[in-house]
């Protein structure tokens, strides 16, 4: 029955569908060459943002907007002679930092005799990205304060900002959590950042190249364990978890590098997928290397601190 109902409702939205698009002409207006569309952009971000940019194109394509809505766009159609371009936007004061831009020719739609016309549009969270690169730029100089060789990496222009630092002294490790704490704090009503500080041994090396290829996405339940599997260091496991209402209250965590029994999260075999790979299937001592993640988040109430064992 729900099968026979699907398809009805298939057949009812693709004669809606056919019947609008085919009454509908769509044609573009007040062309601009891509020199032109450039200048505009250029022009758009100086008149708005007050910021001398350079501009680089890295894509166009035929425009293609829907004729109608359920639930959602539907029934694309393409715009005859207009086009969709994506840019790299570039701030001169930041030679380092390239922020996407989207801009859609203009166009009138005809239907049913009646004809509109949409102006040209551009798209772009400029400011939200530039906001972050400036923030991000603060968080790195709190850190390096504490590490000078330090690596720093803000994932896929998100809120999430990564510190991989060789820190053993606790006392350190302390002013550091309390320091990035009061940061995000206070930036909080500007943007809402969320910080990952992994704790490496001296040992360890870092291959930043690594970091920045890996397939990073903020705001997941994964992409820390993702970003230790990134180092290419061997296999690991998220073994140990402890948390607190102060950082000074995990301090005995840091000093035994979690070689603690009662902060481990044995594996029962009874987890999920991603579970079983993470627990602890091993002896402490099997592990080559640990590395310990702080995790701050403006909304936290606690100190949360995780283990990674690689072997």
């Amino acid at each position: 029955m729900q099968k026979l109902l699907r398809t009805i409702v298939f057949c009812i939205l693709s004669c809606i569908l056919f019947a609008g698009c085919s009454n509908v002409t769509m044609q573009v207006q007040d062309k601009l060459s891509p020199e032109e569309v450039e200048k505009a952009v250029k022009a758009y971000i100086l008149e708005n943002y007050g910021d001398v940019v350079s501009v680089k194109q890295t894509e166009k394509e035929e425009l293609s907007v829907p004729t109608g809505w359920f639930d959602g766009p539907i029934g694309y159609k393409t715009v005859t002679d207009a086009d969709f371009y994506q840019f790299e936007v570039t701030p001169e004061q930041y030679p380092d930092l390239h922020i996407y831009l989207d801009y859609s020719d203009g166009y009138t739609k005809t239907k049913d005799g009646q004809t509109k016309s949409e102006a040209a549009v551009i798209r772009t969270e400029y400011q939200d990205v530039k906001e972050r690169y400036e923030l991000f730029a603060v968080f790195r100089e709190l850190v390096e304060q504490y590490d000078g060789t330090a690596v720093t990496l803000q994932v896929r222009q998100s809120g999430n900002f990564i510190a991989m630092v060789r820190i053993s002294e606790v006392d350190q490790i302390c002013r550091l959590h309390d320091q990035l704490n009061e940061f995000i704090k206070k930036v909080r009503e500007q943007q809402y950042l969320e910080l990952r500080i992994y704790y490496v041994e001296d040992d360890v090396t870092i291959d930043v190249s690594r970091l920045e290829k890996a397939e990073l996405q903020g705001n997941t339940l994964e992409y820390e364990y993702h970003t230790v599997e990134a180092l290419g260091l061997g296999e690991v496991e998220r073994f140990a978890r402890t948390e607190s209402t102060s950082i000074e209250f995990v301090r005995d965590f840091f000093e035994e590098r979690a070689n603690i029994e009662s902060t481990w999260e044995l594996s029962t075999g009874d987890e999920d997928e991603f579970l079983q790979k993470i627990r602890m299937h091993r002896e402490y001592a099997e592990y080559k290397h640990v590395i310990l993640l702080d995790t701050l988040e403006p909304n936290m109430s606690k100190v949360r601190i995780w283990a990674y064992g690689i072997y």
